[in-house]
């Protein structure tokens, strides 16, 4: 255990009494209130956003070593609603939504990074048969809820303004909405036959193997990809603190657990922004191979790609 780390539900009771930021209040730009999409990066996050994240959740999901679920922390939420989309007022409408909108605008302002929702708690699930060999084990890690929350909140606002620059690689359909790997390898297989068919010209395929990559991503290159893609002041700054000081314990098959290990490199899996921040830090890796684009037969460059 890290030094000073509170565990169990107690920690909210404690982080919440311990917020000391002023609330932002209700000035809430008026562009998010007419179109409803999500604010710029940087931009002070206001309740709706947390309540509109909170009730798209997903419930029965184990919780973090905090021992918070997603049902207790969607008690903030706007009561007396059972069923369709509630309607979301600007400033929560319990007591307890009101600290945690305290405590949720504190951590994203400041780059503030409670010690036990820093911590991962790793699950060894078997996927194989032999119990001896540690690739046989899937890692499944359990990250706070609290945690998750504002990760997903800033996954959804840097997605959208990626997404509106064009920034990500047309050639990369992985982890992307409305984008299937299905379609890319029909894609393939109509070039290779259309190739083959009009002068039965050969095609060359090189496989890249992703294993484990997302848990060797050195974390200073995944800044600096982020900063080159325009993540930057506060938002780069929480991801930064984030990082720097992130941990994982392993939950042993007896029940017990190990002490509390920094990670150096790799991403969270299991946190909303994971895939998000692998896409940004593969994203460059086929700039310098367009050039060897091929021409295929009645089909257009853009659609070859």
């Amino acid at each position: 255990m890290r030094p000073g780390q509170t565990t169990g539900q107690s920690c909210m009771k404690t982080q919440l009494g311990t917020a000391k930021t002023q609330s932002i209040g209700t000035n809430m730009p008026q562009k998010y209130r007419a179109s409803n999409r999500y604010l710029e990066w940087n931009d002070p996050i206001f309740w709706p956003e947390i309540a509109e994240t909170l009730l798209s959740s997903c419930n029965r999901k184990t919780p973090g070593i905090d021992g918070i679920a997603a049902e207790w922390v969607k008690l903030a939420t706007p009561e007396g609603e059972t069923t369709g989309t509630p309607w979301i007022p600007d400033e929560p409408d319990t007591s307890l939504g009101k600290r945690f909108l305290e405590l949720i605008q504190r951590m994203f302002e400041e780059a503030y990074i409670p010690d036990v929702w820093g911590t991962a708690e790793v699950v060894p699930v078997l996927k194989k048969d032999s119990h001896t060999d540690m690739n046989s084990y899937r890692p499944i890690r359990l990250i706070p809820s609290i945690m998750k929350l504002l990760c997903a909140i800033l996954t959804n606002r840097i997605h959208s303004g990626l997404q509106e620059r064009k920034f990500f690689a047309p050639e990369q359909a992985g982890f992307r909405s409305r984008e299937e790997c299905m379609s890319h390898a029909l894609t393939f297989i109509e070039v290779v036959q259309r190739r083959f068919t009009s002068d039965q010209q050969p095609t060359y395929v090189c496989f890249i193997d992703f294993q484990k990559a997302s848990d060797t991503v050195p974390h200073e290159a995944l800044f600096l990809k982020m900063e080159r893609a325009g993540v930057s002041e506060k938002c780069l700054a929480f991801f930064r603190a984030l990082y720097v000081d992130s941990w994982m314990r392993i939950r042993l098959g007896d029940g017990s657990r190990t002490p509390s290990i920094r990670m150096r490199r790799g991403l969270r899996q299991g946190d909303p922004a994971f895939p998000l921040l692998f896409n940004i830090f593969i994203n460059d890796l086929l700039n310098n191979c367009r050039q060897y684009v091929l021409e295929v037969p009645w089909i257009d460059w853009g659609d070859a790609r």
